[in-house]
This record gives C-alpha cells, sequence and structure tokens, in this order.
C-alpha cells in the first residue's frame, strides 16, 4: 500500500509510492555482461545494485491513473523520475541527456533504459574530474550524479547516504555477487563514509531530529547543526519530518499502530518526509535489506499517514511494494516486530495480543477495533491495500508474540478445556499455549468432543510438533468440530487465541498417545517379479515391512544398462536419477564454475566460484513424494565455505535456479540450512546446528512431499532438518549442485519415488529400463530404500531385472545342406539355418516342411532342441515340386523368430534323361534387392505373370492376377520374403530381403 499524505484528513499519494505493478522479466547475468562489454570503464555489479535497491530488479509500469496533486511516479527497471514534482531530482531527463536516449525510449524498453544508464555512468567517468578516483570513490560520485534524492539538508544528505550505502552494501554481498556474476568487493566503507558516519548508516536503528541524524549508541550523522535525542525509540536513527508535516495529538491518546508499505525506496521515504510540500509523516520507516529504522516524527506528535485515524495511531512505513514479496525480509519483519513490541510495553496500554494474524488481501479489509495492531488497509474510509497480498500477518504477531509460557502436559492422555473450565467461557485477550508432550510417546492423538467459538475472531491453532515454530496443521474456529489430529512426532502444541469482542462456550478435548518403541532395527524391503525375463510392461512387487514402529516411508528407483560393462542411468522423464560417476557426466552441465569426473567422483575444484552450478534434467510433479539422496565431502578449510543441492528447480541456468529448493550445510559455521528459491531469489527457511568436519563424507538423504509441503532433512540417517511450506512447488525440470568459497566432492546421486505395494514398470525405448540384458546378463535393476516411524533407514536393496523384447534374428535359413541351392535329385530333403540372440539366447529351434512357404503338409512342426540342420527323407517326391524349410527359433525369454527358405526343387533321375524344358521364366531379374520395403521392380517379364509375395512365417502379404508388373507398389516392413511368380504353366520364386 502507498503511504498516505494528511492535511486536514485529505489522503494523497506519496510520489515514490504510488502503487506499481511489477512485470515479471527477470533480467538474466548476461543481459548486464552485454552492458559492461559496451561500456568498460562502469564498475561491474553498479547496474544491477541501482536496479535491485531501488526497484528489486522487476520492472515498474505505471497502472494506476495518476492522484488529483499530479505526483509524480518513477518508471522501468532503475526506478527512475522524469517529473519530480519540484522536489525530487529527475534524474532520467539527466540521462536522456547525456545518453542521447530519450525518456520515451527508455519507457518503452527496459534494455534501452539500461543501457542509456550505463552510457551515462561511462561518460561520467571519463570527466577528468573523476580519472583518479577510486573505485569506491567513483560508485559514491556516480551516486551524487543520478539520485533522485536532493541534498538540501541534514536529514536529505542522511537519505542520500543512505541509498549509497545500500549500493554499496549490493556489492559486498557475495550471494549477490554469484547471482549476478560480478566480483564481490571488500570496500573500505568507513573511509568512504567517514567512521561516524558508517556507525550511523550501518547502525539498525537511527532517529531524526532537527538538523540531526543519530544512531542508537549516540553517534551522530556529521551534519554540524546541534541536535537533542530522540525520547522514544532508543534503537532507531532519528532524522526529523520539519513541523509542517506533522502536528499535535491534541490530548488524544495513542491507542494503535499503523502498518504501511512506502511503494518505493527507503531513502526516498525518509526524503519524501522532509518535503514540505508533500503533506505526509510518518513515525518510523523500515529498510528492507537490514531492517534498519529511521524515526522521524516523535510517538507524541500526530503523523499524517492513514486520515482520520491519525491523532490514535503510530504509523510505521515499510521499504518496498506491495506487489513484490522480495522486499518483506526477515530482517525487516523482525526488526519491525521489535519495534511494535516497544510500542506495546511503552504504556500507551497497546496489547500485542491485538495484532492481526488472519489472511492477507490484495483489497481494503476493514478490521474492528478490537484490533490495534493492522494494516493502512484495515482502517475505515480507506482507499490504499498496503501492505497488501504479500505481506505475512500470522508470522508477524507470533514475532511480536513470541515470549510465551506454555502449559507443558506430560501424562500419557487426559483432557484440555479453554480457560473456562468445562462449563464457562472464556474470557476476551487471550493467548494461551498447551503443549502435549507425554514421556516416550510417539506420537499424539487429538480429539474435540466440544467447539464453540467467534467465527472468524477466536481460533485454535495446532502444530505438529512441541512449539508454536513447528508446523502448522490447521487453524479452527467457529462452531464446527475440528478433524481428529494426529502428530506425526511425539509433540502436538495447542495455541488458543481471543479477540476483545463476544466470548463462547468453546472447547472440550481429549488426547491420547501411542508408547515411543526402542525400536532401532531398520526396515526389511523386498522386490517380486512375476517372470525371469520380462518382453513387456510388467508389475513389479515392492514391500517393506518393520513389525516395531512400522514403516513410515518406502521408495524405489528404477535403472538400466546397455551392457555389462556401462554403468546404470534412470529415465529421467519419470522422476528417477541414478548417477555413480563411473562413466562420463553425460547427464550434467556445467553452467558455472567445472565439475569433473575423477576416480568415481564429481569434483568442484575451484574455490573462487561462490555460486557453482552443475545441473541435470529431472522430470519432477506433484504428485510424488522423491527421496533425493547423495554422498558429500568439503576438501577444503576457506572461510565460509558451503555446498548442497537444489531440487524442484524450474530454470537451472538461473542464478538460484528459478523456483527450487535447497539444502545447503554451511562448514565453517556447522549449520545445515533449507532454502525456498521463489522467482531466482532464495529466502532461507529453516536453520539448525550440525557437526561438519572437513575431509569427511556425509551420506544426506531429503526426503519432499507437495501433499504434505514438508522437507525432512537426514544425515548419515540422523534427522537434522525439517521445514514444512504452505505453498508446495508443484513441479520441477531438474536438480542441481551448488557450491560456494569450497572445493567440494560428491557422489551416488539417486532420486527415488514412494510407492505402492504394486507398481508398473516400463520397459522399452525411452522407457523406465530402455535397454536389453546383454549376453544374458541383467539389464534392470529396482532399487529400494525404507525409513520407519523410529527413523531407522534401511540399506539400500536392488533387485535386477532380466529384459528381452527382440526375437532371434536369422542370420541363414537355406535349403540343402550348406549354401542355399534351388534343386536336389534325392529323396533327402536337407535344410539348414543359423540365428543369434545377444540378449537372452537362443533356446530351441522348430522345423516344418510344405510345399509352399510356411506350408507343414510334408513335415509338421517337431523340436529340434538346438539342432541348426535336418535331413528328411521323402517317401514320394514328385519331379518337379518346390519344398520348402520353415524354421522357428524361439530364445529364453520366449519370443519366436519364423523363417522359411525360397524352395528348392525335386528333380527325378528319371526324368531328368528326357531334356527339360527350360524356365520361361528364368531370365526374370527383381530389383532392388535389397529393399526399402516399398517398391519393386521387375525386368525381362516374358509374358503376363501372377505374383504372389510371402513373408518368413509363410503368409500370404500381397497377391496380384497376371499382368505385366513392371513396377509393383509394397508396404512391408524389414525381413525376408519370398516372391512366386507363375504364368502359362511355369514358377519362378526368388527372395526379397527388406532392410
Amino acid at each position: 500500500m502507498s503511504i498516505s499524505l494528511k492535511a486536514k484528513n485529505l489522503t494523497m499519494k506519496f510520489p515514490l509510492f504510488i502503487l506499481l505493478l511489477v512485470t515479471t522479466t527477470l533480467f538474466a547475468q548476461t543481459s548486464f555482461t552485454s552492458l559492461y562489454q559496451q561500456y568498460p570503464s562502469v564498475p561491474k555489479g553498479f547496474v544491477e545494485a541501482y536496479a535491485f535497491t531501488h526497484t528489486r530488479m522487476h520492472a515498474l509500469e505505471k497502472s494506476e491513473p495518476l492522484s488529483c496533486s499530479n505526483i509524480p511516479q518513477p518508471f522501468g527497471i532503475l526506478g527512475l523520475f522524469d517529473e519530480g514534482n519540484h522536489y525530487f531530482i529527475e534524474n532520467a531527463k539527466k540521462i536522456s541527456q547525456l545518453s542521447g536516449i530519450s525518456v520515451q525510449t527508455m519507457k518503452a524498453s527496459e534494455e534501452q533504459q539500461l543501457a542509456a544508464f550505463a552510457k551515462t555512468c561511462e561518460i561520467l567517468i571519463q570527466h577528468p574530474i573523476n580519472q583518479e578516483l577510486s573505485e569506491g570513490e567513483t560508485i559514491y560520485q556516480l551516486m551524487a550524479q543520478l539520485s533522485e534524492i536532493p541534498r538540501s539538508n541534514a536529514g536529505n544528505l542522511y537519505a542520500f547516504e543512505s541509498s549509497v550505502f545500500s549500493i554499496f552494501q549490493f556489492l559486498q554481498d557475495e550471494e549477490m555477487a554469484a547471482k549476478y556474476g560480478f566480483p564481490q568487493r571488500n570496500f573500505d566503507l568507513k573511509h568512504i563514509f567517514g567512521d561516524e558516519n558508517y556507525e550511523v548508516l550501518s547502525s539498525s536503528h537511527i532517529q531524526l531530529q532537527p538538523n540531526r541524524v543519530e544512531s542508537k549508541n549516540g553517534a551522530v550523522y556529521n551534519s554540524s547543526i546541534a541536535s537533542i535525542k530522540s525520547a522514544d525509540y532508543g534503537p532507531a536513527l532519528w532524522n526529523p519530518a520539519p513541523n509542517c508535516n506533522f502536528s499535535s495529538r491534541n490530548g488524544t491518546a495513542i491507542s494503535a499502530v499503523t502498518i504501511h508499505t512506502v511503494q518505493g525506496s527507503y531513502s526516498g521515504a525518509i526524503s519524501w518526509g522532509l518535503n514540505c510540500n508533500a503533506q505526509v509523516s510518518y513515525h518510523y520507516v523500515i529498510r528492507s535489506s537490514d531492517g534498519q529504522v529511521t524515526q522521524m516524527v516523535l510517538e507524541s506528535n500526530k503523523a499524517w499517514h492513514v486520515g482520520t485515524a491519525n491523532p490514535y495511531t503510530i504509523g510505521i512505513e515499510h521499504e518496498g511494494y506491495v506487489s513484490n514479496a522480495a522486499w518483506y525480509t526477515n530482517a525487516m519483519y523482525q526488526s519491525s516486530a521489535n519495534l511494535v513490541k516497544e510500542i506495546t510495553q511503552s504504556g500507551y496500554g497497546i496489547n500485542p495480543l491485538r495484532t492481526y494474524d488472519g489472511t492477507s488481501s490484495s483489497s481494503g479489509q476493514v478490521l474492528g477495533d478490537c484490533l490495534k495492531i493492522k494494516g493502512h488497509q484495515h482502517y475505515a474510509n480507506q482507499t490504499h491495500t498496503d501492505p497488501g497480498i504479500n505481506w505475512n500477518w500470522p508470522k508477524y504477531y507470533l514475532l511480536i508474540n513470541n515470549n510465551y509460557t506454555p502449559t507443558v502436559i506430560t501424562n500419557a492422555s487426559g483432557n484440555l478445556y479453554d480457560s473456562g473450565g468445562a462449563n464457562g467461557n472464556y474470557g476476551n485477550d487471550e493467548r494461551k499455549v498447551w503443549v502435549i508432550q507425554p514421556s516416550n510417546a510417539a506420537s499424539v492423538q487429538l480429539t474435540f468432543s466440544a467447539f464453540n467459538t467467534q467465527t472468524g475472531k477466536d481460533k485454535v491453532l495446532i502444530y505438529d510438533g512441541a512449539s508454536t515454530n513447528a508446523p502448522l496443521i490447521g487453524s479452527y474456529s467457529g462452531t464446527t468440530l475440528p478433524p481428529v489430529i494426529q502428530s506425526t512426532n511425539p509433540a502436538l502444541t495447542l495455541e488458543f487465541r481471543s479477540d476483545c469482542g463476544t466470548t463462547q462456550s468453546g472447547w472440550s478435548a481429549s488426547y491420547t498417545s501411542n508408547a515411543q518403541l526402542n525400536d532401532v532395527t531398520p526396515p526389511i524391503s523386498s522386490v517380486s517379479l512375476p517372470l525371469a525375463w520380462h518382453t513387456q510392461d510388467f508389475t513389479a512387487g515392492l514391500v517393506s515391512t518393520d513389525p516395531a514402529s512400522g514403516v513410515a516411508y518406502s521408495f524405489y528407483n528404477v535403472s538400466s544398462r546397455s551392457n555389462a560393462n556401462n554403468p546404470k542411468y534412470s529415465n529421467k522423464s519419470y522422476g528417477f536419477f541414478r548417477e555413480e560417476f563411473s562413466g562420463t557426466a553425460f547427464q550434467w552441465t556445467n553452467q558455472t564454475g567445472s565439475f569433473q569426473i575423477g576416480n568415481g567422483i564429481f569434483s568442484m575444484n575451484d574455490a573462487s566460484q561462490n555460486n557453482s552450478n552443475a545441473y541435470a534434467q529431472l522430470t519432477q510433479n506433484q504428485q510424488e513424494t522423491y527421496l533425493y539422496t547423495w554422498r558429500q565431502r568439503i576438501t577444503s578449510t576457506n572461510a565460509n565455505q558451503r555446498a548442497g543441492m537444489h531440487f524442484f528447480c524450474s530454470d537451472p541456468t538461473l542464478a538460484n535456479r528459478g523456483n527450487s529448493y535447497f539444502v545447503f550445510f554451511r562448514e565453517e559455521t556447522d549449520k545445515v540450512q533449507i532454502y525456498e528459491v521463489n522467482n531466482d531469489v532464495f529466502t532461507m527457511q529453516y536453520e539448525a546446528p550440525i557437526t561438519l568436519v572437513p575431509n569427511q563424507w556425509y551420506t544426506i538423504k531429503v526426503i519432499y512431499s507437495h501433499s504434505s509441503g514438508n522437507i525432512v532433512v537426514y544425515v548419515n540417517n540422523n534427522l537434522v532438518a525439517t521445514w514444512h511450506d504452505n505453498s508446495p512447488l508443484a513441479q520441477g525440470n531438474s536438480i542441481s549442485l551448488r557450491s560456494g568459497a569450497c572445493t567440494v566432492d560428491f557422489d551416488n546421486i539417486y532420486v527415488y519415488k514412494a510407492h505402492a505395494n504394486q507398481e508398473l514398470v516400463s520397459i522399452g525405448s525411452n522407457k523406465e529400463i530402455e535397454h536389453q540384458s546383454d549376453q544374458q546378463q541383467p539389464s534392470g535393476f529396482i532399487r529400494m530404500m525404507a525409513m520407519d516411524s523410529s527413523d531407522n533407514w534401511s540399506s539400500a536393496i536392488e533387485q535386477t531385472v532380466q529384459v528381452d523384447w527382440s526375437p532371434p534374428v536369422f542370420a541363414l535359413c537355406n535349403d540343402g545342406p550348406g549354401n542355399d541351392v534351388d534343386s536336389f535329385y534325392t529323396s533327402a530333403l536337407k535344410t539348414n539355418w543359423s540365428t543369434s540372440d545377444p540378449h537372452s539366447g537362443v533356446s530351441f529351434y522348430e522345423l516344418s516342411l510344405g510345399t509352399s512357404p510356411g506350408n507343414s503338409s510334408v513335415l509338421n512342426w517337431m523340436n529340434m532342441s538346438t539342432s541348426t540342420s535336418y535331413t528328411y527323407n521323402l517317401t514320394s517326391p514328385i519331379h518337379g515340386t518346390v519344398y520348402f524349410g520353415n524354421v522357428k527359433s524361439t530364445n529364453t525369454a520366449g519370443l519366436t523368430g519364423t523363417q522359411s527358405t525360397d524352395g528348392q526343387k525335386y528333380l527325378s533321375q528319371a526324368n531328368m534323361q528326357l531334356p527339360e524344358s527350360p524356365n520361361p521364366l528364368a531370365q526374370i531379374l527383381l530389383y532392388p534387392n535389397p529393399n526399402d520395403g516399398k517398391q519393386l521392380f521387375l525386368k525381362n517379364l516374358p509374358f503376363a505373370v501372377g505374383l504372389q509375395l510371402y513373408d518368413a512365417q509363410g503368409k500370404l502379404i500381397l497377391s496380384k492376377e497376371p499382368a505385366f508388373h513392371n513396377h509393383v507398389e509394397i508396404s512391408v516392413a524389414q525381413g525376408v520374403y519370398t516372391l512366386q511368380l507363375s504364368g502359362e504353366g511355369a514358377q519362378l520364386n526368388l527372395r526379397l530381403v527388406v532392410q
């Protein structure tokens, strides 16, 4: 929401703080790199620093009509001003004048705006007066030339230097340096700003007095004008608004605190509050990056920020824009909460329990007078909607009310009531907490028998753990009984909050607990397969058992290999991943830094990298629960060394992998951390101590479930970290290894999925098992791992899978005892053949004989075992008859290939004594042969002939009536075929090979 300018209770809007839409486009690192290549004098990182501190790297667009007072708005990714309303410096016009790029062009194109800014910087740096400056002095002078903040008095000078200080903070931040690819700086800020001014600028809180800015420790900003110390909030810097911008409360008691969002920068808010023409003021302003607080109006005076509520409220502005959650940092939340707690302890009678703790919204939402700490949008007669949809009110409530004394219950079972007991009503302004933590319990179950609270105002919150910092199971209000609540660990926390309004009869509940078993035995997993050999998709039985505490999770992974000498890999499109680094690194892309495989491990040996990135594609979705496992060891002993892995990445090429999570291990400080990344901006969500030793391998397991939103981290099978995401990521396309300031090794990276008792496993090209067995060596692998409810992990077990989906291949199928013959002269009909099967191997052959391909009229099918030839004695051979052999070859997997010979004609000795008439079809030529299976040609046809085409099994594929078939269209698959031509009493069989 925007700052309100109050004069006679009329609301205007602060110029920096117009409601601005944020585009979704984030500039990639390469966009800035090209600027520095074109303008090499500009300090690398300065353009990013200016954009980040003014807009958080999101382009701003005017989307709201101008206010009636013609207040200007900044624009673009840099937050420039082309209309300053005779107060702010119109830096856009100066940049346009120096760069030659018009303001209109800058507004129309973010690239042109950046180019104009960088070109202006280059021109200013090249000026002779700036030639001998250090880099830090150059940056200071650039800000002096390009900032929108006027320097007309001590307060404005402080506001200006505060913005410069933020630029230096950005350039010295290692994560920002890694993210945007500029060298991390180490400026001597005390030299740049002076010792005393540095102490004020870096202070957590300041106070603004007339012509004087002072830190909480008494350091005075060097303005050489006398001053007094603030009487209100000791930690704040004091930079007073002029008398023209506030007034007396005229005896009205302070009874509320109003939360605002600046819709602009911290320094801009301070400067605007010093502008008499603004007719706006606020008691405090809080900086996003570190939570620094500046006081501008004494609490005893009336600031002009919330219309008719000004006389009784204290206004707190928070740097940023309501549409971009990145401004609402943990540092800002904590600093603001500390300030509000101080206000509630200052004798005004403001109860911290009357902090709004409900749902955020993007519109006005009038709340009753019971709530005393709430947003601008919650007051009557307002058009403002700050702090908006991205302000986390439940989190803010807990930070303000972080001190509580719970009632700890250790009995195995019992009953619970609100403060009114079994028969009475609860009271107003209550916040009571019960921790149900029975001795030696494994879990707790809570059942409500009565529930009656003021709907939407009084509520019961239940947490899955031993404090209000545990994952929230649910919030319940009204008269509907909550469901039965079951914890996933040995404790449940129940919190009750009521406002100052109506009280009700409240609630009654009973609880029971399940005793903790002394279970130190891990689960047992097994895989059952339906067959010894698999020729098509099959259902595998996957079972994990644990008779003591029961199985909590069971996971499986499917992989395959092309032969016994090659590594095993999973098909990543199915959500599985396997990497043991026994082959090449083809699964990985080195985005930043150079990871290399050596001695079976994946190593990053460049400790100068602050954000290394080797990523691999992996499909991840919201339907699955995933287990990520890997081994890592940090092999250096540097300061601030850290390493870990991202998962559920949306864009692994970005600095923080787009949207993702990552688990990080900081060796120097012995910390494990869980981070969430949204729009490539990361936030640390959980941190816990852990002992980490350089050059020691650690096995890491991370469980993530979209359905629960839980991330659970184990190191060497010990639980070390958990975090619950209320808005869990639903999909990702990759995983990514990350390190900073260290050398590190990774090994044995697997991604498993949770399973049912039976899972369909697909085989074939681009399936889960992509390869067939090689020389009867297994090609498929199903790997399982499980954990029981006592956090005992099983070792991984692996079941091999034999796969063959291809029948044997015929090398030859000949008439005669050796090479193929076309005729024979005795009653001995001979056939020989040869096949191969590189997967499951040939098991046996079958043979039949007949007078056409596939025909068994002479000899029915008979088993030949592994023989590859056969002689059959014809009892009554018929002169001129063509005989065919038909062979079936069956492999160990049960797949059969069939081939027929092209036939051999029997010629009797008696008939051979007479001259045999020549075959008029003998001169016919078939081409091309081998063939592509689409068309064939016949040459030298003496007359019209009939045509029949048989496959290897003797099946008639094509038949044509007698004609001059010089060109025949066909459509057949690869294989061996027999083409039979006949006409005028003659017949000719030709073999056709299709490849």
